[in-house]
């Protein structure tokens, strides 16, 4: 039998908790992204998040798992990619325009530049930060590539097709590049697809 005062006070816990986290969590992002991963301290998140020290641990027992659940959150709030029943240039482009558009979202740059900083200190973020992208946008692309295309080395050419569509990446980082607008994603995944495309028709892959 239902307990209409125990559901209600199981339903508050689980609000509080879950404001708690983000509390925590929105602290972390801004200090990450201010002061870098390195130099920030789960004190100082502590101090942020006005919570104390022992409570930023009984949510996250490290820092790289207070990270590791931003990147998440991030990547949560967009549906993995879906390919459709286009054609295979059609779909590529499609494909494109969503990579390019996901990867130029502000924060995201924020984050690429925060993981191209710390990624030579001999920490691991880096790798994290590509292996939870990976799961919304290049494993689509890679299954794609082995099942729909039969491709050999697929997330080799996974690996090859997404440089191509993110090499401004870098130059808009260091501020030699504007984001690109909606018309110019379209451009340069349709030039990047057909280069793609083309390249594995000569290639016969």
């Amino acid at each position: 039998m239902a307990v209409k005062g125990l559901s209600f006070s199981m339903s508050k816990s689980l609000e509080n908790h879950l404001r708690k986290q983000s509390q925590i969590a929105d602290a972390a992002r801004k200090l990450f992204l201010e002061n870098g991963y390195a130099s920030t301290g789960m004190d100082t998140v502590a101090k942020e998040a006005g919570v104390t020290k022992q409570t930023v641990y009984r949510y996250f027992p490290s820092k790289e798992e207070l990270f590791q659940h931003i990147i998440k959150s991030m990547s949560e709030k967009q549906a993995a990619y879906t390919f459709g029943s286009r054609g295979v240039l059609e779909e590529l482009i499609h494909y494109g325009e969503d990579l390019i558009l996901y990867h130029i979202q502000p924060q995201r740059l924020e984050f690429w530049r925060l993981m191209v900083a710390e990624g030579g200190k001999g920490g691991s973020i880096g790798k994290m930060f590509r292996e939870i992208n990976q799961t919304t946008r290049k494993t689509p692309l890679i299954n794609y590539l082995r099942d729909s295309l039969n491709m050999s080395d697929p997330e080799k050419l996974a690996d090859m097709y997404c440089s191509m569509l993110l090499y401004t990446r870098p130059q808009i980082l260091m501020g030699s590049a504007d984001v690109p607008d909606a018309e110019a994603v379209r451009d340069h995944a349709q030039l990047s697809a057909e280069i793609f495309v083309n390249g594995l028709l000569s290639l016969k892959i």
